[in-house]
């Protein structure tokens, strides 16, 4: 690990030197000192592959500045060897030559000075053991200056892989854990193999038994002599979250240089700032990933919201999220009745008896202070705490939040447990809190949603039943056309059953069907009930009943379909109806079918200025007209439905008969 070299120009020197490293070894007891000389390792031009370099130098030439030149960052401590005979000036020399070189890198080098002549031996050990241990607080400074531009895993990485160069170190070891997830994160030197999920977990298992030791260690050092191991603990507290890294160096056992090296960094302070560094890293990494997560999760669970429209759906979806995020053993979310008291709306995990039975007060255990104080709890050992509802004593570990509308009202509660003690964390409480703070909002727009729904609803009935008397109203102004409405929704269904099955649930085509002619209501009495032909003039009154009929429901958003079939009613398929001259498929589909529903209803009815047609001459001229006036497949669809009975005319002339008989009574 260390490399001790001589470079002298003196022979008097080179022999002081050995005395004193034969002292060392023999007196002292000191065997990790093996000098060597620098020339033959330069005349080779081999770079050592030892960490640190103490080099005995009394001259500084050309050879060995190239040398220390190409030592790079390897740490360095340079003696230069004086007698009392040397001058200042050659002091001054050597130390201008060494620092105006502007290829070595003077941070990883110590100078210092040696005076054989008036040298005490001991003060000699005792001033190259400083040397050393300094030479090892200068490693870990330079690994810290390194590190502080660089990405967390990059630091570790390279940490490990520098350490891994010394021969002394033979494994080490990083611990971390996520206190957002307690994930335990274990690394360690590239060419160890712990391929298998027991090997990692063996080491993590020894790391979380030596922090037990550590933490209750006055300065978190261990050196664990019997397994020849040093651990040092770094423990950093930041937000109320707690992160803890386990730093285990395995070291060489037979290397001479261990106890100076255990002296070395067992009071180190740049190894500790290094192992709280790292710490302090990857602690602002967990909680970077943690709050991305978050942000992520509340997305997700807000996205998933969108689609849902009632409270159930809601309700239910929000529990789920919250159990599966949180690995939870049950998660339930309660409400506030008429009488102010907590229920269980739903639950995943709670028996069914649990549910159907817990009334909760304001105040009243956990729950109840949550609901009462609109503030979170966090329950990481129920033994801790007291809470009179017995549902509540069987979870070791909760965390409850409210569910806050408008105003900071409150309006129930969602919660989390483990029967397991666990340490959930302000961060935990903060993600559970932002997700009840967006189902609470959720539910609120779930309940203005239903009551629009059902405003809109009412108003939509109100508007159709307007309609409808507008349209009886019609019917009522025109006597020929009574019960014309019901009859042409007869006809048209019947077609539509023929043509696809489906079409008889649309609301749209029993609409358009029903409302087909509500325009007729601006066309004057006069004409309506006029028995002799319509003027030119006339007819165009009568050819605008169409357009009338849009105008008057397209305002409202969900007949805007059927205002656009009332429109199309009178096209025709060559292109010759009106009001747009609009041919075949341009045509909407449920127009055609009025189309011929309210031709044959006229055919097969009286008016003002015809007897009605038999029913076979009405068939008759509805299938002449296939393929000019009427859409081929609506026809057959049409014949199809006559021809299986489900087109059934009354007699029209004589219910005619029978109303003017009525009138005139």
């Amino acid at each position: 690990m260390f490399r001790f070299c001589y470079y002298f120009k003196s022979k008097k020197n080179l022999t002081k030197l050995n005395n004193i490293i034969k002292y060392l070894k023999n007196e002292l007891k000191i065997d990790y000192i093996d000098i060597v000389n620098l020339k033959k390792i330069i005349k080779n031009m081999k770079l050592d592959n030892s960490k640190f370099f103490v080099f005995f130098i009394d001259d500084l030439d050309d050879d060995l500045l190239y040398y220390l030149k190409s030592l790079g960052n390897i740490i360095s401590a340079i003696f230069f060897v004086i007698s009392r005979d040397s001058s200042l000036d050659l002091i001054q020399n050597l130390y201008t030559k060494l620092y105006t070189s502007f290829d070595i890198n003077k941070q990883n080098i110590l100078v210092d000075i040696i005076n054989f002549d008036n040298l005490n031996k001991n003060e000699f050990y005792f001033k190259l053991k400083m040397v050393l241990i300094n030479l090892v607080s200068l490693f870990f400074n330079s690994q810290l200056e390194i590190m502080k531009d660089q990405d967390v895993y990059l630091i570790i990485k390279n940490f490990i892989n520098n350490l891994a160069k010394c021969s002394l170190v033979k494994k080490t070891f990083i611990y971390s854990v996520n206190p957002f997830n307690r994930v335990s994160n274990l690394y360690f030197n590239e060419d160890l193999e712990l391929s298998k999920k027991n090997e990692r977990q063996n080491i993590i298992n020894i790391l979380k038994n030596y922090y037990i030791t550590l933490r209750n260690s006055k300065n978190n050092f261990l050196f664990d002599k019997k397994e020849n191991r040093v651990l040092f603990l770094s423990r950093i507290f930041k937000k109320k979250v707690e992160s803890v890294l386990i730093l285990m160096l395995e070291l060489d056992k037979d290397d001479k240089s261990l106890n100076i090296f255990l002296e070395a960094i067992e009071n180190n302070n740049n190894l500790r700032n290094i192992v709280d560094f790292i710490n302090e890293r990857l602690l602002f990494k967990y909680d970077l990933e943690h709050y991305s997560q978050e942000i992520k999760t509340i997305y997700n669970v807000s996205l998933s919201f969108t689609n849902l429209h009632t409270e159930d759906e809601l309700m239910k979806l929000i529990v789920k999220k919250a159990k599966n995020i949180f690995k939870a053993d049950v998660s339930s979310i309660m409400l506030l009745n008429e009488n102010n008291e907590l229920y269980i709306y739903y639950s995943e995990g709670l028996k069914p008896e649990v549910i159907k039975n817990t009334r909760q007060k304001l105040g009243q255990g956990i729950a109840g202070i949550v609901a009462l104080t609109g503030q979170s709890l966090i329950i990481n050992d129920i033994n801790t705490y007291y809470t009179d509802m017995d549902y509540e004593k069987e979870f070791r570990s909760s965390i409850v939040v409210p569910l806050k509308v408008k105003d900071n009202k409150v309006i129930g509660v969602l919660s989390i447990s483990k029967y397991s003690q666990y340490p959930f964390s302000e961060s935990d409480m903060l993600t559970l809190y932002n997700l009840a703070t967006i189902a609470a909002a959720t539910i609120e727009k779930a309940k203005l949603y239903s009551e629009v729904q059902n405003y809109a609803q009412k108003l939509e009935e109100t508007y159709l039943s307007t309609v409808e008397s507008l349209a009886k109203a019609f019917e009522a102004k025109d006597r020929y056309n009574k019960g014309h409405m019901e009859r042409v929704l007869e006809y048209g269904l019947a077609i539509a059953s023929e043509l696809d099955p489906n079409l008889l649930n649309d609301d749209v085509l029993k609409l358009s069907l029903l409302f087909h002619d509500i325009g007729k209501i601006e066309v004057p009495d006069y004409i309506l009930n006029k028995p002799a032909k319509l003027t030119p003039e006339e007819y165009e009154i009568i050819k605008r009943h169409p357009v009338a009929g849009e105008e008057i429901l397209k305002p409202v958003k969900f007949l805007q379909e059927v205002a656009k079939v009332i429109r199309q009613h009178q096209e025709r398929w060559d292109g010759k109806g009106y009001p747009d001259g609009l041919k075949g498929e341009e045509i909407h589909l449920y127009a055609r079918i009025v189309a011929v529903a309210d031709a044959f209803d006229a055919m097969t009815s009286d008016r003002s200025y015809r007897k009605a047609m038999k029913i076979e001459e009405a068939v008759e001229e509805i299938l002449r007209n296939s393929g000019t006036q009427f859409d081929p497949k609506v026809v057959e669809a049409f014949y199809r439905a006559y021809e299986n009975g489900l087109i059934v005319v009354e007699n029209t002339s004589e219910n005619i008969e029978n109303n003017q008989k009525t009138e005139k009574i």
